[in-house]
């Protein structure tokens, strides 16, 4: 039977798959990998898109046993998941059994209660990422591959699909994965300027551009669903929790020694080895790390407050700068808003703790 009369009737699957990603809002790997090589379908190969224009089709499938959000034999069109990168010798990677299942993880719990260096933090922290199966149109060569994975930073591709995949005057997304009446996805990858990656190796930033839906010429053909298969039955999912403390032992001799009382580091140098994103500095969200400063009042740039200050766009005119700057200054202890002196008494260091001084706003 082929894949278009058996999934016929679950095709609206794609159009509440959509949904939910936009409502959630926000290659084979050289070394490790949350992939499963011995369940990957004979002939199916990983894309690495490099800098340039791009055009392909994300071509859905059936949900297996595995699919963290999806029920079983219902349809998806990618896998959404938060993941360990680059742990250990062997740049190890695990899907994180904390940030996707609140299960506990070696990882996790290492960060939890430290005030690690921004450096070290950004290197163990979870980032998310989105697993696809593409059909690419770059070339003529590309195409005769047929079905590849992709997996690329959620950042970088599926948050930009989701804004424009939203119907602007309410009601359904445009399902942009069905294979009868989807969407073709055109892109742009462009340099950025460059950074150090985790090995010390310097390399260009990628910029992803120019999402657009495009008209296709004609329904996915069948001999491309048909090589459609279950992704998540691909994936590790559910990593083993001794298999993880081991690699990240094996990465840091002891993780229960305690993090460095130190504040954050404000250099740090990208720790995703795959070239499908931005230097985290640029494109990653921050996230605290353990007993990391606490404020009553967001960051409008979706940063953490006291630890992302002076690093984003919206710091310029940010109405919160001032109390977010006294919370770098003290490192954690929570500070109210209020309406600050055009003169201020300057505050005297903590013992042991480098001052950090920042002109105040006036």
């Amino acid at each position: 039977m082929s894949f278009r009369t058996k999934t016929k009737k679950m095709r609206e699957d794609l159009q509440k798959r959509t949904q939910e990603s936009i409502d959630r809002g926000e290659d084979m790997p050289e070394y490790g990998t949350i992939f499963i090589k011995d369940k990957l379908p004979e002939g199916i190969g990983f894309w690495r898109p490099d800098f340039g224009d791009h055009l392909l089709d994300i071509i859905p499938f059936v949900a297996g046993e595995q699919h963290p959000r999806v029920p079983k034999e219902r349809m998806a069109f990618n896998i959404d998941v938060w993941i360990h990168q680059n742990i250990g010798p062997m740049f190890d990677q695990f899907v994180c059994p904390q940030r996707m299942f609140k299960q506990p993880d070696p990882i996790c719990n290492y960060m939890r209660g430290k005030r690690l260096p921004e450096k070290e933090w950004k290197a163990i922290a979870p980032k998310r990422r989105t697993v696809y199966l593409v059909w690419v149109h770059d070339t003529p060569e590309e195409e005769e591959k047929g079905l590849q994975i992709w997996e690329v930073a959620w950042w970088n591709f599926e948050k930009n699909v989701d804004e424009i995949a939203k119907n602007p005057k309410g009601g359904a997304p445009v399902p942009f994965s069905d294979y009868d009446e989807g969407k073709t996805i055109a892109f742009s990858i462009k340099k950025s300027g460059t950074f150090t990656d985790s090995s010390g190796k310097e390399r260009d930033s990628m910029d992803f551009v120019g999402h657009r839906f495009v008209d296709r010429d004609e329904a996915i053909p069948d001999a491309i669903l048909d090589q459609s298969f279950s992704l998540d039955e691909c994936v590790n999912v559910h990593p083993n929790y001794d298999k993880m403390e081991e690699a990240f032992t094996g990465s840091k001799g002891s993780p229960d020694d305690g993090g460095e009382e130190t504040q954050p580091d404000t250099q740090s140098a990208s720790t995703d080895n795959n070239n499908d994103s931005q230097p985290e500095k640029k494109k990653e969200k921050s996230e605290p790390a353990g007993d990391a400063p606490t404020a009553d009042f967001e960051c409008p740039g979706g940063g953490t407050p006291g630890l992302d200050i002076e690093k984003l766009p919206e710091c310029a005119k940010c109405p919160h700068y001032d109390p977010c700057s006294d919370l770098a200054d003290t490192g954690g202890a929570p500070v109210k808003e209020e309406v600050k002196e055009e003169v201020q008494e300057e505050k005297k260091a903590e013992p042991g703790r480098k001052r950090i001084v920042r002109r105040r706003r006036t």
